[in-house]
């Protein structure tokens, strides 16, 4: 008897401990159009591999890019990040990586009217670009997860499946692991929200 009580008493943890590991954050989900534009944050001079990164693969991003450069002009960029402090984040360490001296954000870029004041959370490029915008509801809420790479997974939270937060956290973190990417290790977990969704632009602007 004492066995199964304790079996039982096992099992309710662990199923409260899933239940808090899988309980959304509340948060507005806001979502761009596909157009960009690149915002200068500080001019320097800078090499002719950094000028050509520059105005090659880093101007293709889009959803929030930084590009920081070191005085000994080393360069790191990173992009398709959900907001404007991961990108910097990720540039500034990638640019850190194997010198001392400390590096500074030159060039970003955000979606056009980007509006940091609405306080809701955005989602990368990538998923506007796979068309996400159009499957979402008009009313009622989402279920989305979001990692600190770009990766991401939403889901309609009305929809019948009967674990929905599981599957958006499993294919969330299933993306972060398909390609490598510039984030340390262990600082790449998806985050899983809960709220409404509203776009500040309609998506094929």
């Amino acid at each position: 008897m004492k066995l199964l009580l304790r079996s039982v008493a096992l099992l309710m943890a662990l199923f409260g401990a899933a239940y808090l590991y899988f309980q959304p954050k509340h948060a507005t989900l806001v979502f761009y159009g596909q157009k960009q534009e690149a915002i200068l944050v500080e001019k320097l001079i800078l090499t002719d591999d950094a000028l050509a990164a520059l105005g090659t693969d880093f101007g293709k991003q889009s959803y929030f890019a930084a590009f920081a450069v070191r005085p000994d002009g080393a360069y790191h960029w990173a992009g398709g990040r959900h907001s404007p402090t991961d990108a910097r984040a990720d540039a500034i360490a990638g640019c850190k990586s194997g010198g001392t001296a400390d590096c500074v954000i030159i060039q970003e870029i955000h979606p056009k009217d980007y509006r940091a004041d609405l306080g809701g959370i955005t989602i990368s490029g990538s998923a506007t670009n796979a068309g996400i915008v159009r499957l979402l509801p008009t009313t009622g809420e989402v279920l989305f997860a979001l990692a600190k790479d770009g990766s991401w997974a939403v889901q309609i939270a009305q929809d019948g499946t009967v674990f929905p937060q599981w599957f958006v956290l499993a294919r969330c973190q299933n993306n972060t692991q398909k390609v490598a990417r510039s984030v340390a290790m262990g600082a790449n977990r998806c985050t899983l929200y809960r709220g409404p969704a509203f776009g500040v632009v309609d998506a094929a602007s």
